[in-house]
């Protein structure tokens, strides 16, 4: 993404392994939209902003933080995981009613 010119303050990435990511696992997920837009304002429905979410299926209420990232903000969501509890397909099932697949890559 680099390499194409996609600049670095675009591209978000979290792995829900990591252990100081504690607090976001319990629902609080909606806290990392608000910490990326209060350091970059000017991205805000004006730039894409590419949001990789490592092993987002040990966090609670991944499912609807996801879909209203999608919903609301400017961005593309990539999921990347090596559970077999959330294969592509089930994601698929579980997030069917939204209609917003389309915009999320998924990796599992």
């Amino acid at each position: 993404m680099l390499a194409a010119g996609i600049a670095k303050e675009n591209i978000l990435y979290l792995n829900f392994f990591d252990h100081r990511l504690g607090l976001l696992l319990n629902g609080n997920l909606g806290s990392i939209a608000e910490a990326y837009y209060s350091l970059f304002t000017e991205k805000k429905n004006a730039e894409t902003v590419y949001c990789f979410f490592d092993e987002i299926q040990v966090a609670k209420g991944w499912e609807p933080f996801v879909e209203r990232l999608m919903r609301t903000e400017k961005c593309e969501v990539f999921l990347t995981g090596s559970s077999s509890k959330l294969l592509s397909k089930e994601l698929a099932s579980q997030m069917r009613e939204r209609s917003i697949l389309g915009n999320i890559s998924v990796f599992f």
